[in-house]
């Protein structure tokens, strides 16, 4: 059966620039005149807006029965289809292309990234680095462990995090914060998901009662220095989207504390990962009649309406002409935005009240 997706090799999670664009030239540097990313028109921007796509009535029967169903071909869903390839999943991604935010480009022989561009290193021996030296990162990557050299005032500084350069009390306010790092990345370490371990579980819900400035500035016995507030949140905003006054302490250190001893970085940051696992999975077309692919990997479907359906879950979607499809699938994995899904998964208000009012927490 057709799925109207389009062909898998338009959606490569890496595109491939021409060698020169109409650039503008600023103080003497070209810039291109736009951006190649999403570029929605704020009237088409999806989910937005949420229409009738049925009129009332209920989506078409499902044409086609498949064991997994992923709705959404970023990092998550396509690492999710690779470890259950057994099961031969469908991977729908709205977008032209897959890879989410670790979407990347190349341009001129150098690849770079529009996302993600980092990931924390694997423990030796673990679960990741079993998954990443299958993908071959492991012959490619470059750890970038401290020191960083950091630019401050016009200076390439090796002690970023001695407050070299600043004034006494930004010293004293970077020594402190080293320190209460350095504590939650050897001896406090917020495990996330929670550990089984009691105790352990309720420290960790307790720093999820606090924001992380709070918890910083307590142990750091000060206030946040001009400088050093500074660097945290604008940390914060690039890597959660969101103010530290935000984010719960157990949230925040679970990131930060692993973030500061060691991160892998691909070429074309995450870019890299996803087109490995683009590639590797699209030896399932190779098993399905010429007639029907692309059938694992389905650029430009939106899934608009995911419900039960039985003993199933239909999934509804428009296909890269505008046309509407539906499958029924054992399992459905949902790999997208939070605040999309809200609007993807059918009567989640009655269906599941408690997910809806965590997600609207977001």
């Amino acid at each position: 059966i057709p799925s109207g997706a389009l062909s898998v090799k338009m959606t490569n999670p890496v595109l491939e620039l021409p060698g020169y664009f109409d650039s503008a030239i600023v103080d003497g540097i070209p810039f291109h005149r736009w951006f190649t990313g999403d570029d929605f028109d704020n009237n088409e921007i999806p989910f937005h807006h949420i229409p009738d796509y049925f009129q009332g009535g209920p989506p078409p029967n499902p044409s086609e029965r498949v064991d997994v169903a992923i709705v959404g071909g970023g990092l998550s869903g396509l690492a999710t289809a690779y470890l259950l390839r057994e099961f031969h999943p469908v991977v729908f991604e709205l977008r032209d292309r897959f890879g989410g935010n670790s979407q990347g480009e190349q341009w001129s022989g150098i690849p770079y990234s529009l996302g993600g561009a980092y990931f924390i290193s694997p423990d030796e021996g673990s679960f990741l680095q079993q998954f990443y030296t299958e993908l071959g990162l492991d012959r490619v990557v470059r750890v970038s462990t401290p020191p960083d050299p950091v630019e401050i005032y016009g200076r390439i500084r090796e002690d970023f995090w001695s407050g070299g350069g600043l004034s006494d009390e930004e010293q004293v306010a970077m020594q402190r914060y080293a320190e209460v790092v350095s504590y939650y990345a050897n001896d406090a370490y917020p495990d996330i998901p929670l550990s089984d371990d009691p105790k352990e579980r309720a420290r960790v819900l307790s720093l999820d009662q606090v924001n992380f400035r709070q918890d910083l500035e307590e142990r750091m016995g000060m206030p946040l220095t001009p400088f050093l507030h500074a660097g945290v949140q604008g940390y914060f905003y690039s890597s959660f989207g969101a103010a530290m006054e935000e984010i719960s302490a157990a949230s925040g250190w679970n990131f930060v504390a692993a973030e500061e001893y060691g991160r892998w970085v691909l070429p074309g940051g995450n870019s890299y990962l996803v087109q490995a696992l683009w590639q590797r999975l699209q030896q399932f077309e190779q098993q399905t009649s010429a007639t029907c692919r692309p059938s694992c990997l389905r650029g430009r479907c939106r899934v608009i309406d995911v419900r039960p359906r039985g003993e199933d879950v239909q999934v509804t979607y428009y296909d890269a002409e505008g046309q509407l499809h539906s499958i029924a699938a054992r399992q459905v994995v949902m790999a997208g935005s939070k605040h999309v899904c809200k609007h993807v998964l059918y009567d989640l208000r009655n269906w599941d009240r408690e997910k809806l009012d965590a997600i609207n927490q977001i």
